[in-house]
């Protein structure tokens, strides 16, 4: 339960399950007398409103008592950090930020460095997620299973908000060029 006084902004930390394989998802649903099916369900695509569930059981059980006879479920592993990745990830994160790959790999190389050694220390043969949804009402209840990976984009922000020359430079050369570009407008 949460009891609030303020009502202008609650920061609270959510403690997630670990991930589950299928199995354990399957046997969790047996367990309840539900059936689970597999689909495509991906936490970053998510446009629909749901009401997060902490608990599978709990989900599993509100389903139950709500005559929901099935869930959906996906389960996610990734594969260890090549450089394939890393080069995918950093022209994302530039494109997103509008600076250089060039700039961010010269910035944080030795954090592209401790992620790839942190990523192969990580076991790839357990999911990284799992998602169950159920439907009541139209309304989705979700649970998300998370085990902790590490994620190359929160290493690369985390460093580049600190600063660095280059980085610094950067974000310069792009608000003086969109300042040149505004003037040019008038």
């Amino acid at each position: 339960m949460k009891i609030t006084k303020n009502l202008t902004h609650l920061a609270a930390t959510m403690e997630f399950e670990t991930a589950k394989t299928e199995d354990e998802l399957l046997a969790a649903f047996a367990k309840q007398g539900i059936h689970g099916f597999p689909a495509e369900l991906d936490i970053a695509e998510r446009t629909e409103d749901h009401v997060q569930m902490m608990s599978l059981e709990s989900l599993l059980l509100f389903a139950k008592a709500s005559c929901i006879a099935a869930a959906t479920y996906d389960v996610t592993y990734f594969p260890h950090a090549d450089q394939d990745e890393v080069d995918y990830q950093v022209h994302q994160l530039a494109h997103d930020l509008e600076i250089g790959a060039d700039v961010i790999r010269d910035v944080c190389a030795n954090e592209i460095e401790e992620y790839l050694a942190l990523d192969a220390k990580r076991d790839a043969s357990l999911p990284v997620h799992s998602i169950v949804e159920a439907y009541v009402g139209g309304t989705a209840f979700a649970w998300y299973g998370m085990n902790e990976y590490p994620r190359l984009k929160r290493v690369i922000l985390r460093k580049l908000a600190k600063g660095g020359q280059q980085a610094k430079r950067a974000f310069i050369a792009r608000a003086s060029k969109a300042q040149v570009d505004m003037l040019e407008d008038y």
